[in-house]
């Protein structure tokens, strides 16, 4: 612990690391605070501060307040550390604002990591599936490959009868060379529901086999 402590006078490639460790080795009293500190510095600052609070969890609920106010601010300079302060904000308390929040800001240029944060939080973020569809049609593979992976993960969590438009949407917007990568993303989210897995994995590949053809 006294080595940790002098780490936190180092870059913040040592200090932010060190801050956790010393949260999981000996709950420092220093460690929050530091952290909600960090919050109001510059964008590196806010990004690891939050990415370290993002890791504590449900521990560091004092920083909650600041974190909300982290979340409203959308400024060119701080809009790279938005996605990290929503999802300490998520694994703190699932904070209702964390989804709205999201779902904003993918209209931003962060779009992937934006997709990820949504995946992370699940069925709960079931209202974004709208404001996702239409990321389906982006230019970049790689967000289209992130929404199709929030959309499969929704659709193989909730009722099947009552969401087949997911896979749907998700197969007739993803381009072909990334049928591959869909269907075995839907094999794998199926295998949490093993009594559905057959009806879901017929449907899969009904819809892929159009992209393929």
């Amino acid at each position: 612990v006294p080595a940790l402590v002098v780490a936190l006078n180092d870059t913040a490639a040592v200090r932010y690391p060190a801050l956790l460790a010393l949260w999981r080795i000996a709950k420092h009293r220093d460690v929050i605070p530091t952290l909600i500190r960090d919050l109001n510095g510059d964008r590196s600052d806010r990004y690891c501060a939050a990415h370290t609070l993002m890791q504590i969890g449900v521990d560091a609920k004092a920083a909650v307040p600041i974190l909300l106010e982290a979340l409203k601010d959308t400024s060119v300079e701080y809009i790279g550390a938005h996605v990290p302060v929503a999802l300490a904000l998520w694994r703190i308390d699932k904070n209702p604002a964390v989804v709205p929040a999201l779902i904003d800001h993918l209209k931003g240029p962060y779009l992937s990591s934006t997709i990820g944060a949504l995946r992370e939080i699940g069925i709960d973020a079931r209202s974004a599936v709208p404001a996702l569809k239409e990321t389906l049609k982006h230019q970049q593979d790689d967000v289209r490959r992130s929404a199709v992976r929030h959309l499969a993960s929704v659709a193989a969590r909730t009722n099947l009868e009552g969401e087949p438009r997911l896979y749907r949407v998700a197969a007739e917007n993803c381009a072909q060379n990334e049928a591959q990568a869909a269907a075995q993303l839907i094999a794998d989210l199926v295998r949490t529901r093993p009594g559905e897995s057959i009806a879901v994995l017929a449907g899969a590949r009904t819809h892929l086999r159009a992209i393929r053809a």
